[in-house]
């Protein structure tokens, strides 16, 4: 899967994180990257639209990162944020990076 397949209109304009594959799937609202940990759990960093006016939510914010468990199917921590520079320290807090 690729982001730029699934998503045509979505146009990627921040770096991912070192070590994030792609997992973008057409079926989801937004873009998505994914992190295996070490412990079992996953990273999914959701990266929605720049123009509100194209996110399926238009109030919600741009960035998310979820920890999940290896299937993806529980999530056990979240953070949300409109700030990429918060979301990659979330990240690096969770990797220990």
């Amino acid at each position: 899967m690729n982001y730029a397949e699934e998503f045509p209109d979505f146009t990627l304009d921040v770096e991912i994180p070192a070590g994030f594959i792609d997992n973008s799937w057409h079926n989801n609202a937004m873009p998505c990257w994914v992190k295996e940990l070490p412990d079992k759990h996953m990273l999914v960093l959701w990266i929605d639209y720049a123009d509100q006016a194209s996110r399926d939510f238009a109030n919600r914010v741009r960035f998310a990162v979820h920890m999940t468990d290896i299937d993806m199917t529980d999530v056990y921590e979240s953070f949300e944020t409109d700030d990429y520079a918060a979301a990659l320290a979330w990240i690096d807090l969770k990797t220990g990076d």
